[in-house]
């Protein structure tokens, strides 16, 4: 089901079929319908493939069928089969195309500000109950007639209800650690308190951090807490915290680009997490991708990160990367492996990359590619070029590179 306004009028539905189905699309019809008070229905049949197709795009114009801005539109789209064997489908509704019309909200003042806006005839006047039955309980008194605008401090004290509330300070805070810190605590560990002892304490201290400000909730506060920047005596700055957090592809990428300086050569860069599981724009449920590390460290994920390394330090147009190796070379005076090994430990591992890595990345760097020994000292500067880069790609495919 998709909620569009009326501006958004040409609808684009990707039906791909799993292998070995190709009698999905050939026994296909696809529905969509405008719920409202007259209900149209547009049916449209795909073409008929060819056995190896597995996609299919439909574009649809629902222009004149649509209310019009201030009226929900929903719709709702359905696949029917008439093939038992085609089964494994998804079906990925997209909008396609706008076309602004003369009441849409898009064509506003642009130089307009967006606003709250309260509208007293679609508020409920009645008493209301806030967390019933609970400690928390909070009653709200009915609107008198004639005093409709006051429904507004309503929804102030909903909100201010759900800040004191204990749970919401939990599951910031919660959040929180595992966004700068670790994935070892949950709210079911925190709750039966089988987290690690370190984390358990720093959740404690961010609560109470929490509710140490009138109004609760300073995130300026909280962070504080968490980060400890002045005395670096919090659990964010213990061992155990080091590495522990994995980047997620949007974090790989644009680490990646940093470390190297490399510029940004294409508008199809969003392709690079999307390959690596990331797809923006397209999470279905409204809570943010995850922040935990095994959601990102599948074998195709990680596949994933190792070409973009080897394709940005190669300046392949895979990676959509563009990287000057000799301004950067010449900017931090790199003339050896062991000079672009420094800066990098220094810049991106902040100097913890040990003995065993950095004599495994020098060996690296002085065989050619059939393993065999090739001193870097013997190469032509067009040959050292090409060895740095390999170097380079090999760094930024190391595991301490994958994590934050």
């Amino acid at each position: 089901l998709l909620v569009c306004p009326r501006s958004s009028v040409v609808l684009r539905f990707s039906i791909i079929s799993g292998a070995g189905q190709e009698n999905l699309l050939r026994h296909t019809h696809i529905f969509t319908s405008i719920l409202h008070t007259h209900t149209h229905t547009h049916t449209q049949e795909l073409p008929h493939p060819s056995p190896s197709t597995s996609l299919a795009n439909i574009i649809i114009d629902i222009t004149d069928q649509l209310l019009p801005a201030g009226q929900q539109n929903l719709l709702a789209i359905q696949l029917h089969n008439t093939s038992y064997t085609s089964s494994d489908t998804t079906l990925r509704p997209q909008v396609l195309g706008r076309t602004l019309t003369a009441d849409s909200i898009d064509r506003a003042d642009p130089d307009g500000v967006w606003t709250f806006w309260f509208d007293p005839d679609e508020h409920d006047l009645d008493a209301k109950t806030i967390f019933p039955g609970t400690p928390y309980e909070i009653q709200i008194p009915a609107i008198t007639p004639g005093n409709e605008t006051d429904g507004i401090n309503d929804a102030l004290v909903v909100i201010d209800a759900m800040v004191s509330h204990p749970s919401t300070a939990e599951f910031i805070c919660v959040k929180l650690v595992n966004k700068f810190v670790s994935d070892g605590i949950s709210l079911d560990t925190y709750h039966d308190r089988s987290a690690p002892g370190w984390l358990l304490a720093l959740v404690d201290d961010a609560i109470a951090a929490w509710n140490s400000t009138s109004p609760a909730g300073n995130i300026k506060t909280v962070m504080t807490s968490i980060l400890d920047p002045q005395q670096k005596k919090s659990g964010f700055w213990l061992e155990g915290a080091h590495l522990s957090k994995i980047k997620d592809p949007v974090e790989f990428v644009n680490s990646s680009f940093r470390a190297l300086g490399a510029d940004i050569a294409s508008t199809n860069l969003p392709d690079r997490p999307e390959s690596m599981g990331m797809l923006l724009f397209e999470r279905d449920d409204p809570d943010g991708f995850s922040e935990l590390g095994i959601a990102w460290s599948d074998t195709l994920g990680l596949l994933e990160r190792l070409k973009h390394a080897q394709g940005l330090a190669s300046n392949s147009s895979r990676s959509r990367g563009d990287w000057d190796i000799n301004s950067f070379l010449g900017q931090h005076t790199i003339l050896t492996p062991e000079d672009l090994i420094d800066h990098l430990d220094e810049q991106v591992f902040n100097n913890s990359l040990g003995p065993v890595r950095r004599s495994v990345m020098l060996e690296y760097a002085n065989t050619n590619d059939a393993g065999d020994p090739s001193p870097f000292s013997n190469l032509s500067s067009s040959q050292q070029a090409n060895r740095l880069r390999d170097l380079a790609a090999l760094i930024l495919s190391t595991p301490e590179f994958q994590f934050q």
